[in-house]
């Protein structure tokens, strides 16, 4: 039974269907639905990892088509976009893939801010929350909800609506980093966003900002993020933003545990096994 395999959230556009045999798109995974092929019916599928196969029916059945075809994919503006094609059956003469055609259009920002986490320098975790003069470092984890892998040129920040919104209750973002700062969590600074590691479509990982929280009050703001990254050409950067609610000032809210990749870093800087990191400006893309 074929398949096509897809992560994160993609469009489904049914663009032509000449068979006159009925055909249904089954999409099984981390989501599970089934669509009815008419020209002009769109779907918005989204999971972790989803697979699509599509189905014709015949003499009381469904049965799979006998092939289904990715064209190419193409880029504009971070998003891809490529045609699926299939065919129920052959017949003599009629070789062409064409008795179904779909168009899948990948949604969204590719990252999803999954919790957050009030740090202090040395990135312990604080019980308090993000208040007072103990947090030092605002922790966001985020996992890559895209369909292809983040690379080196991947960098985090938080917009200026962001800045806002944090400053409204009493929360400043600091974008003066010293070198010990930079060795302790393993990022580059970049203007106003942080680097991030290589990041594989499902996985997860944290940024670190520096925040002062000494004048913070009680709240929930939305705190919008942009990811940014380098078009398929490394030269164009694409940015997607994203939102996120922040506790600030209630301890009894809860709040993202530490990654792995805080962890690492904790134990690297016990062990003194930190690696230097220079701050630069913003890349020339």
């Amino acid at each position: 039974m074929m398949k096509l395999s897809y992560r994160g959230t993609w469009l489904l556009t049914v663009l032509r269907k000449i068979s006159d045999w009925p055909q249904r798109i089954v999409i099984e995974g981390s989501t599970s639905l089934v669509i009815v092929a008419q020209p002009g019916t769109s779907q918005l599928i989204s999971g972790d990892e989803w697979q699509l196969r599509i189905e014709h029916h015949v003499s009381g059945a469904w049965r799979p088509n006998a092939s289904l075809i990715q064209g190419t994919t193409t880029e504009q503006g971070g998003q891809s976009c490529h045609r699926v094609m299939t065919k129920d059956h052959y017949w003599q003469g009629d070789a062409t893939p064409n008795d179904l055609v779909v168009e899948l259009r990948s949604v969204g920002a590719g990252v999803t801010v999954v919790g957050h986490l009030a740090v202090d320098r040395d990135l312990r975790p604080y019980d308090g929350g993000l208040r007072g003069t103990t947090p030092y470092f605002l922790g966001v984890d985020i996992r890559n909800t895209g369909h292809r892998p983040l690379g080196y040129d991947s960098t985090l920040e938080i917009t200026a609506n962001g800045r806002r919104s944090l400053a409204e209750y009493g929360v400043h973002v600091i974008d003066d980093w010293t070198d010990r700062d930079l060795r302790t969590v393993e990022q580059e600074v970049y203007g106003t966003a942080v680097s991030l590691p290589p990041i594989r479509a499902g996985q997860q990982t944290a940024a670190y900002f520096r925040v002062d929280a000494s004048r913070s009050t009680q709240g929930y703001p939305e705190v919008e993020f942009a990811l940014s990254s380098a078009d398929e050409d490394g030269y164009s950067p694409v940015a997607r933003a994203v939102s996120h609610p922040i506790v600030i000032g209630d301890a009894t809210q809860p709040q993202a545990t530490p990654t792995a990749t805080a962890t690492a870093a904790v134990d690297a800087a016990a062990r003194h096994e930190v690696r230097p990191i220079a701050v630069r400006p913003y890349p020339e893309w």
